[in-house]
């Protein structure tokens, strides 16, 4: 793309499948927020290698602590099976998306509101080999999967966001 040519805005249809919602869930946990869950893994698994191996008396570490990492753990990996199940039975609308220079504009099937956030104010925006993740706000994200668009909109997009 030439330094003085103008990209033109990118409209796309997006439908997600319960695929691409636990793929978003995936990044969300093990890239975005890497470092909490490393941090819970590391402390479940000191503790349960503290307890097999009886170095608990040795170290001085209260049994009951060794029990709450387990149960730790164990809540995380309930969590975890949870929102695969969400991502599963969620429902999925259609969404309308519209790329421009400026912003990105979407707009779910059947309501009239749109939703605008220039690129200057996302918070966070990551890439997958299959997907772009935007975060407008800590608390919220837009997926958008690569095969909803062509290779020259892809160059266009790798471009003008990242």
């Amino acid at each position: 793309m030439e330094q003085n040519e103008t990209v033109t805005a990118i409209e796309t249809k997006i439908e997600l499948t319960a695929k691409d919602r636990e793929r978003a869930m995936d990044y969300n946990f093990f890239v975005k927020r890497k470092w909490i869950f490393a941090d819970i893994i590391f402390f479940a698994l000191l503790s349960s290698f503290i307890l097999i191996t009886g170095l608990s008396g040795l170290l001085a570490v209260p049994q009951i602590l060794i029990y709450m990492a387990f149960g730790l753990l164990g809540l995380l990996l309930l969590f975890l099976i949870f929102v695969k199940m969400m991502a599963q039975a969620g429902t999925s609308h259609t969404r309308y998306v519209k790329i421009t220079p400026e912003a990105l504009i979407t707009r779910i099937s059947g309501e009239k509101k749109e939703f605008t956030v220039k690129w200057g104010d996302f918070d966070y925006i990551g890439k997958t080999k299959n997907y772009y993740f935007l975060y407008p706000d800590a608390t919220q994200f837009l997926i958008l999967p690569k095969r909803c668009f062509s290779e020259e909109e892809r160059k266009a997009l790798d471009k003008l966001i990242l």
